[in-house]
């Protein structure tokens, strides 16, 4: 007689969850042009902290680093990423933000050295920048508090869009590739630390309802804060997710992939 011996698996172990590696500080790098041809250059180290941990970063900047975000807030992250960012404050709410930029300007922020609990890549689709205004500069032109936040995307059609007043987001201005628009870009090193750069033209952080139409420095009222932020997901998941994409569509039920003629 012949019996059969049914072996039942366990509960699959639940995938490990990303959390960022603290033991060693991030390196934040602020630069924009100057009206004399130079380039203004602040850096230094940060933790991973709160807004509430912010520290002179340089002339009239404090800056922080922290975990979690916008993206997280307005429930469009993904369940296996975790989020970074970067913020700005001014310290002095009365001078610019970034004296002396040249009209044209752009402002490049760079974080190196984030390091996570296990392989990763950042997803520079995912990259935004939330901008807060001041509650006086925004009465003073007749624009509700309802007005305070602006957020501004890589991906024309990211969950945020929708989930924010039209009126307060742009939609793919960090998408790249376009005269006026900003950029993400992310890399990860030898060592699996991963280097991530955002690249915002002064007049996107100009208020969509402000009065006055310059874009130039000193043109129009700057945020008192904004923060740039970016998903990072474990590497396997992000390779999964990336091969899904490429994937020829199935054949419909019933009916075989075209083949190619005969004889050629």
């Amino acid at each position: 007689m012949l019996l059969a011996l049914v072996v039942t698996a366990g509960p699959a172990e639940p995938p490990e969850m990303l959390l960022a590696d603290d033991a060693r500080p991030v390196r934040v790098a602020v630069g924009w042009p100057m009206r004399d041809g130079s380039t203004a250059t602040l850096g230094g180290e940060r933790r991973w902290r709160s807004a509430a941990d912010k520290s002179l970063l340089g002339r009239n900047i404090e800056c922080y680093a922290a975990l979690g975000g916008t993206r997280l807030d307005k429930a469009c992250g993904d369940r296996d990423g975790a989020v970074v960012l970067v913020g700005l404050y001014k310290v002095d709410t009365r001078r610019p933000f970034f004296e002396g930029m040249a009209d044209d300007g752009a402002v490049n922020i760079r974080i190196d050295g984030v390091r996570m609990n296990q392989p990763a890549v950042a997803r520079p689709v995912t990259g935004l920048v939330h901008v807060r205004y001041m509650l006086d500069d925004l009465a003073s032109c007749g624009i509700s508090a309802d007005g305070r936040n602006l957020y501004i995307t890589a991906a024309a059609d990211d969950c945020i869009v929708n989930r924010v007043a039209a009126d307060s987001v742009r939609p793919g201005g960090l998408r790249g590739g376009a005269a006026g628009v900003g950029s993400v870009r992310a890399e990860t090193g030898a060592d699996g630390s991963v280097s991530i750069e955002f690249r915002i033209p002064y007049a996107l952080l100009r208020h969509l309802k402000d009065p006055s139409r310059r874009v130039v420095p000193g043109g129009f009222f700057e945020p008192q804060h904004f923060h740039c932020e970016v998903e990072l997901l474990p590497t396997a998941v992000a390779a999964a997710q990336d091969a899904k994409e490429i994937s020829p569509d199935p054949a419909p039920a019933g009916r075989e992939p075209p083949s190619a003629p005969p004889g050629r």
